[in-house]
């Protein structure tokens, strides 16, 4: 489940990057209305943001996954220390 969310972050964030490269080319390369090139500058801003929200969303999913795979070498180890303690 994790990754699966993980994935669908990336692929937002990859999106966002595509279409924030695609304004700022109209932006410098094209003759733009003021208000249509102000527009796209707030949504570059925007897309920005999001962009920072979904990497810091990947860092604490990173850390998630930590604690996951911690808590399963905890349940392994305290699955040996109760088969030696059965065994003895």
């Amino acid at each position: 489940m994790l990754l699966k969310h993980a994935i669908v972050l990336l692929f937002w964030h990859l999106i966002g990057c595509k279409q924030i490269r695609s304004m700022e080319h109209k932006i410098q390369h094209e003759t733009l209305p003021l208000k249509e090139e102000k527009q796209f500058i707030r949504d570059i801003k925007q897309l920005k943001q999001i962009r920072e929200q979904l990497s810091s969303n990947m860092g604490s999913q990173d850390e998630v996954q930590q604690a996951m795979d911690q808590k399963d070498q905890s349940e392994e180890r305290l699955k040996v220390l109760f088969a030696v303690t059965v065994i003895a």
